[in-house]
Order: C-alpha cells, then structure tokens, then sequence
C-alpha cells in the first residue's frame, strides 16, 4: 500500500512540476483539452514508470537504481516533453538530453554493480522424485486446520522451480503460491499460501535497504523461508552486505541477522 502511495504521489508532483513550468515558460497556449489530455499522460507516465521499476523486478532492488535515478529521469523526461513542445530553447533541450544519458549510464553501472557481487544463492535442482510414503503432510493455508495426507491433491499444482535447501529438496509454483519440501522420506507441503504484500521482491520493509533476493530456504521445522542480502554502499561505490533477512514464507514475518542460521546457508 505504502507503494502505491507514494508512487500516486510522486505523479502528482510531477505534473504539478510540468504545469509549474508550463506556466512560467512563453509557451504558446495549446488547446485546454490537449493540455489536459498531455497532463493526464505525464501522470501516468511517472506514475506507472515509477510502480514499474520498484515493482516488477524478481531478484532484487536497488535504492539508487530502481527509485532515485527513475525519478530523476521521469522527470527530466516531462520536462524535455514540454521543452520539445516549446521549442523557445534549444540549449535547454540539450541540456536536458545530456542529463537524461547520465542518468540512464548512471542507471545501467549501478544495475551492473548490484547484481555483479557475488553471493550464494538457493543451489537449483532439475529432477525430484516424490518418494513413496506414507508420511506426507499437505496444509491448506488458507484454512490452517485443514491437514491431508493425500498426494494426489499435488498433481493440480504446476510446480516450476526446484532447489536444495538445508539438505532438503524444495518445489514451489513459479509465484511460490505452493511450496513443498521433501526431507528423505518426508513430504511437507504447503498450499494456497497467500501472495506476500509487494510482488516478487517479498516483504516491503525491504524495500529501502537494497535487498537481494537469494532464493528459498528451509529451516530444521520444515518451515520456508525468502532469504536476502541487505546490501550497502563501501567507501568505493560497489556494494558489500549490510546485513541479512529472512522472511516467513507463511507468516511474512521479518528476522534480520548480522550471519545467517547454518540452516539458511
């Protein structure tokens, strides 16, 4: 929610910016409709392009990158839009090109600088064999009494990524909407996990520290977790980790350690 809100509020900056400066240039006066119709767009624009770059990525969040420099260049853009349509100052345009190319290098190194550094992620599996036993436990979690013992109920649930966690073998849905861990000859799986507050990236108090996501782990309950590296500028701009966070797959809830558990290694 908080996401949302500050996205609807920096679109409405924005525009309240480009009218500020469509007032103060000696622009032409174009037809209400069409300012109105160009205002509604640069809304938008800043408004969806904002969401977009916070939102959409799965791996991680960079601060700078993907909400600092975004904004920077949304703005600049509108400002360019406006200039464009003036023409009264060619420099002013070029002024405003040049600075919109150092934002999107400014863009490109800190993308490349974040993800560069090398941390240990989940370790990816390409075959599970689900073993044959009894001892299978399926909750629903969306009605938390409801326990199965039934495999079947498994075979509707398009499982797409498989990896290792703990000495345990883990399938989740490519939303993580189910999740089911196999510990030898245990089966734990858990079903219609409610989708966490803000997208892919998991846990929006992340969302200020830079996190990167290193995949699924599993403690010694059988109990999932997203796992990430709190990453933080050194001295030299590139990025060393902070700290690291866990985050209940099941409940949401956020634990933050300086070294992980050995379990979550």
């Amino acid at each position: 929610m908080l996401l949302i809100i500050g996205a609807i509020t920096y679109g409405i900056a924005n525009s309240l910016l480009f009218c500020k400066t469509y007032l103060n240039r000696n622009i032409k006066k174009i037809p209400l409709e069409h300012f109105i119709f160009l205002l509604g767009c640069i809304y938008m624009i800043s408004f969806l392009g904002l969401m977009g770059m916070i939102a959409i990525p799965a791996n991680g969040i960079s601060l700078i990158s993907n909400v600092i420099t975004p904004s920077i260049m949304l703005i600049l853009v509108t400002q360019l839009i406006l200039e464009s349509i003036a023409r009264t100052n060619i420099q002013r345009i070029e002024i405003l090109s040049l600075l919109l190319m150092l934002c999107f290098m400014a863009f490109v190194a800190d993308q490349q600088v974040f993800f560069s550094k090398n941390i240990q992620t989940e370790l990816p599996i390409t075959h599970i064999d689900f073993p044959e036993t009894n001892d299978i436990l399926i909750v629903d979690t969306s009605q938390p009494e409801f326990v199965s013992t039934d495999i079947s109920v498994l075979e509707k649930v398009d499982f797409e990524l498989l990896s290792n966690s703990n000495g345990k073998k883990i399938i989740r849905s490519h939303s993580c909407g189910a999740i089911v861990i196999i510990d030898h000859e245990r089966i734990v799986a858990y079903l219609n996990i409610k989708k966490i507050d803000f997208t892919a990236i998991n846990a929006s108090e992340l969302l200020l520290k830079n996190p990167r996501n290193l995949g699924l782990v599993v403690d010694d309950n059988d109990i999932p977790y997203y796992k990430y590296a709190l990453l933080k500028h050194d001295s030299f701009g590139s990025y060393i980790v902070g700290k690291y966070a866990l985050c209940n797959a099941l409940t949401f809830e956020v634990s933050y350690f300086d070294k992980l558990p050995n379990w979550a290694k």
